[in-house]
């Protein structure tokens, strides 16, 4: 692969102090455009936590972040993985302003959103899905009065076999 492809680096890391600036560093040292970061602590396991770094960069880019991430003393563990053979999924809060002419109700209903919160004249819609799909949303919710928007990053579970060394090195 020497085109740009999207991927999601899953990076087990021991909780101390900079180690998130320390990993994105590496990107930043490759000039890599980062898409989306979350960071979560993983139940049940104390002083480790999960960074997710989504991006779009050739397999050589990717090698070579891989090979610096795991010379980094608070790396445990990376994994890469192939947007195009993983689940996807992002969740979307809006906040919408209810009006009768902007077909609010229909809206809703044909992306299956849920709402959150109504306050006077607007109200908050949550929306989980693939990125295309918030895509899409966002997009129509802009022609319908959006007040603000809150996203997260990309949520990626990839059924590789490689996800069982993962999961060994942090329970």
């Amino acid at each position: 692969m020497s085109e740009d492809e999207s991927v999601a680096f899953q990076i087990l890391v021991e909780d101390k102090p900079g180690v998130l600036f320390r990993v994105l560093n590496h990107f930043r040292r490759l000039n890599l455009n980062i898409d989306a970061v979350s960071v979560s602590s993983l139940p049940g396991v104390v002083g480790k936590s999960g960074i997710t770094v989504n991006l779009k960069a050739s397999s050589e880019e990717c090698g070579m972040v891989q090979r610096m991430l795991n010379k980094s003393v608070d790396v445990v563990n990376v994994r890469l993985v192939r947007l195009s053979e993983a689940i996807r999924r992002e969740l979307v809060l809006a906040q919408i302003k209810m009006d009768q002419n902007t077909g609010f109700e229909r809206l809703i209903e044909n992306y299956g959103a849920r709402v959150v919160s109504i306050r006077g004249d607007t109200a908050v819609v949550e929306l989980t899905g693939e990125p295309e799909t918030i895509n899409s949303f966002i997009n129509s919710v802009l022609d319908s009065g959006l007040v603000s928007l809150g996203r997260t990053g990309l949520a990626v579970l990839s059924f590789e076999e490689k996800v069982k060394e993962f999961a060994e090195n942090i329970l």
